[in-house]
């Protein structure tokens, strides 16, 4: 039964990140027509948080709203602006590059993840730090996404002077916006939700992938050359990332098992200790 579920799991993850790319190169192609990559950061993520509206009514039509406070607030408010700087940088660097190198940067991720969890200052251990305490992905997204919008909204209108830029042209970008909006939306949502369920570290494990699948599409759909070291990285990528994904899966087995053993230790010491019916009864004849 694990084993069904962590399949289910990978496989989720596994469709974010080849949808984070494709949302990547699509947005490439529209930026190479003259979409600005400010624009497009917060037109994607404005789309997406007019989604998620409906979204979070609906989820939580029949499950109650946890509570929430300053404090909460201010920690979606710090997630919100980590995102948005991570979202604008980011594209702003596909602008200028392409999404393979945007996603060999990602490759750093894991690392990174392991020592900002020790230090505490990557998005994903926030999103970890919220989840735990606030039970519904879709409100975090949606209340993160609100912060994001006014971030990079204001890095937009003073980044491009020509206000012309706001307003999409061609067919080509609001293809890419409403796809990069439906990537945000769903991705971001996941990532929280895995983060709450798997840590930190388990998210950012995934965005090796990114390399191997933003090669592939480079070369099927932007004409991009796939030389010899590309090949040589992916298999590496590929042959780290089962073998972490199986050291994973066996940590989790053992852990599940250690739980069992302690549990079952537990229920023989609180259970009292039985006596033979007939024992010690003297019978009078």
């Amino acid at each position: 039964m694990w084993e069904v579920k962590m399949v289910g799991v990978i496989v989720l993850m596994v469709t974010i990140e080849v949808m984070e790319i494709t949302g990547n190169t699509i947005g490439k192609v529209a930026m190479a027509k003259g979409l600005s990559s400010y624009i497009f950061t917060t037109y994607t993520h404005g789309i997406a948080f007019f989604f998620l509206i409906p979204a979070a009514f609906f989820f939580h039509r029949k499950i109650p709203v946890p509570p929430i406070g300053f404090s909460m607030i201010f920690r979606m408010f710090l997630l919100g602006c980590g995102c948005a700087g991570y979202s604008v940088l980011t594209y702003l660097g596909i602008h200028y590059s392409s999404p393979t190198l945007a996603s060999a940067m990602n490759n750093l991720s894991p690392a990174l993840t392991f020592l900002m969890g020790i230090l505490f200052s990557y998005f994903v251990v926030p999103q970890t730090w919220i989840v735990r305490d606030f039970r519904s992905e879709v409100l975090i997204t949606l209340i993160s996404f609100f912060f994001e919008i006014l971030v990079a909204g204001l890095v937009a209108f003073v980044a491009e002077e020509d206000k012309s830029v706001w307003t999409p042209s061609i067919e080509i970008m609001w293809i890419a916006l409403l796809f990069g909006a439906l990537q945000v939306g769903v991705s971001n949502t996941v990532h929280t939700w895995a983060c709450g369920k798997k840590g930190p570290l388990f998210v950012a494990m995934f965005k090796p992938l990114q390399m191997v699948i933003a090669v592939i599409m480079g070369v099927s759909f932007l004409s991009d050359v796939l030389h010899l070291g590309s090949v040589i990285g992916g298999t590496i990528i590929g042959v780290g990332f089962y073998t972490v994904m199986k050291g994973k899966a066996e940590e989790e087995i053992k852990k599940e098992g250690d739980e069992s053993a302690v549990l079952y230790s537990s229920e023989e010491d609180n259970c009292p200790h039985q006596v033979p019916l007939l024992q010690n009864q003297n019978i009078d004849v």
